[in-house]
């Protein structure tokens, strides 16, 4: 009973070390529960076969594991998948053989007193030596830009935490050679090594939940301050056609003035002032979509870049459907909405992208539908999670977020779905007035 338990110990152990190593490294296909069902599942597998007792056997066995779990659980080629996977068993037989050179005793599992704490000194110490040796080729990857983890000197304090420990369990482990050690102390020294393992692990899997969490924050402030400069940019181009306005309202005084100027015979001046007014950003044509000024010059924009894009692009806006939003939301909601169905039609034959926002009738809501050409159904896995198709993985789903976020804030709802018809992508958006 005491050999399974310590060897579902060493294989547990195995498979977690593995699978933070592997998602360091590699963009997973599927959520995480689903790549820690595998592992298990194949790690099952291989702490059965350890009761054949043959090494050939369980070391064959280790690599098609290993290869099988990567090249299932993540996008990798099977080339990649098969180098990491003998990395990972001689990792873990050198690991093994270091500990039976520095342990002043034998590890041969099946012959040793299983009661002892001995044996489970030294599968701890090769564990922690397999994860101390997992994080250093982790590392190496990074320096050439093969993981998904940002390093930086803090690092250098993580990778102390396994050595620390393999210090820490050695010194326990010459001392057990050493001194007799009550039954009950030796229990304890063995729920202590099993403890500390597992320790490790955890501030590993804490760091990284840290640094990624690090990563969102600073994407979502970059996001926020790139809200604001466009919000500062809108309100620049409003100010733009105030300015025209006013050039227009002032036209007849300009004639005034130029008239003057060519009766003094003042050619130049005149061709000088004339040159100064049609240059004048004020006289840049700019379209009247809807009545709100900030999303009228929001829509404008899109209306170029569709146009520059030979993307059709069509918007009715109702009168008072979107008085009651924050400017700043404003920008947010609708930017995002139509940078996500740019991108998607964008390379596109006879692309187009339809808006419409209005207010339903003796309610307090107003609803947004935006319909835009797609090619392919953006919920791959059949699920209503949305897949973004930026190459940067960083810049994946802050849009959705921030969409997601204004709409939870006016007590909204979201609703996506694919049309395979026409192949279009569909969006309907409900925001309450607040007041």
């Amino acid at each position: 009973m005491v050999l399974w338990i310590l060897y579902f110990f060493i294989f547990a152990a195995e498979g977690i070390i593995f699978l933070l190593y592997a998602s360091a490294l590699f963009k997973s296909k599927h959520p995480k529960y689903l790549c820690v069902l595998l592992a298990i599942a194949l790690y099952g597998i291989l702490f059965l076969l350890s009761f054949v007792n043959s090494m050939v056997i369980n070391g064959i066995a280790f690599i098609i594991c290993n290869f099988l779990y990567l090249i299932l659980a993540y996008n990798i080629k099977w080339q990649t998948a098969l180098f990491h996977a003998a990395i990972a068993s001689s990792v873990s037989f050198i690991a093994e053989l270091i500990i039976v050179g520095i342990v002043p005793y034998r590890i041969t599992f099946p012959f040793l007193d299983m009661s002892s704490s001995q044996v489970w000194l030294a599968a701890v110490l090769t564990k922690l030596v397999y994860f101390f040796i997992m994080l250093l080729l982790i590392h190496l990857w990074s320096k050439a830009g093969r993981t998904t983890i940002r390093f930086d000197k803090s690092w250098f304090m993580l990778i102390a935490t396994p050595a620390v420990s393999i210090f820490i369990m050695y010194t326990l482990a010459i001392l057990h050679s050493k001194v007799s050690i009550p039954k009950t102390l030796d229990v304890m020294i063995s729920i202590s090594s099993i403890l500390l393992l597992a320790l490790n692990l955890i501030i590993w899997e804490i760091n990284n939940y840290i640094q990624n969490k690090s990563m969102e924050m600073t994407d979502l402030r970059l996001s926020l301050q790139k809200e604001s400069d466009t919000l500062n940019y809108y309100k620049m181009l409003i100010r733009q056609d105030e300015n025209q306005a006013q050039l227009i309202h002032d036209i007849k005084n300009h004639f005034q003035s130029i008239a003057i100027l060519n009766n003094n015979g003042e050619s130049e001046k005149v061709a000088e002032y004339i040159d100064c007014i049609t240059n004048s950003a004020a006289f840049k044509k700019t379209a009247r979509i809807c009545s709100h000024e900030l999303l009228n010059t929001i829509l404008c924009r899109y209306l170029n870049l569709c146009d520059q894009s030979g993307i059709s692009f069509h918007a009715d806006i109702r009168n008072d459907s979107v008085s009651f939003l924050k400017e700043d939301d404003i920008t947010s909601l609708f930017c995002n909405l139509l940078d996500n169905a740019m991108e998607a039609a964008s390379q596109i034959p006879d692309a187009g992208i339809e808006l419409s926002v209005s207010r339903k009738e003796n309610t307090a809501f107003s609803m947004i539908t935006i319909q835009n050409s797609c090619r392919q159904t953006p919920f791959p896995d059949k699920s209503n999670r949305l897949v973004s198709t930026k190459k940067d993985p960083l810049l994946h789903g802050y849009g959705i977020r921030i969409i997601e976020r204004i709409v939870k804030k006016y007590e909204g709802e979201t609703e996506y779905y694919y049309s395979q018809d026409d192949h279009t992508f569909h969006t309907i958006i409900t925001l309450k007035n607040p007041v």
